[in-house]
């Protein structure tokens, strides 16, 4: 299905659609049934695999063909170095505040971070080609 979208403001279109990687976040705190739960993560990964695709296809578009190979590495590297970091704190204060105020926070803090980008009128305008 994805091949056939090609949206007008792609980074646009790709941040909204991260934003559905927030929902188990949000299903983990209530907590909701576990089907309700399986279908919050299937709307997710639904979200990043829109997401990805969109992000990895601009970037091709709109970065030189000598630097996309640096740019796609100092992307990569941003985008996973704090996951061990996320994972060590996160544990600790679960414990201290609780799980589901924890998740609350996290839900919070990242729905907050990827509609942030939408503030950003570059994210907004980026035309599908450069």
């Amino acid at each position: 299905m994805l091949l056939h979208v090609d949206p007008q403001r792609p980074a646009r279109t790709a941040t909204l659609a991260v934003a559905l990687y927030t929902l188990p976040l949000a299903f983990l705190a209530v907590p909701t049934p576990a089907i309700v739960t399986s279908c919050g993560s299937l709307l997710a990964g639904a979200g990043l695999a829109v997401a990805n695709n969109l992000w990895e296809t601009t970037q091709q578009r709109h970065v030189p063909p000598e630097l996309l190979s640096r740019v796609s590495s100092y992307d990569w590297f941003g985008s996973l170095a704090a996951v061990p970091v996320g994972m060590l704190i996160w544990g600790p204060v679960a414990d201290a505040i609780g799980v589901s105020t924890a998740l609350w926070i996290a839900f919070t803090a990242q729905l907050a971070s990827i509609l942030s980008l939408l503030a950003v009128r570059e994210i907004r305008e980026l035309p599908r080609t450069a």
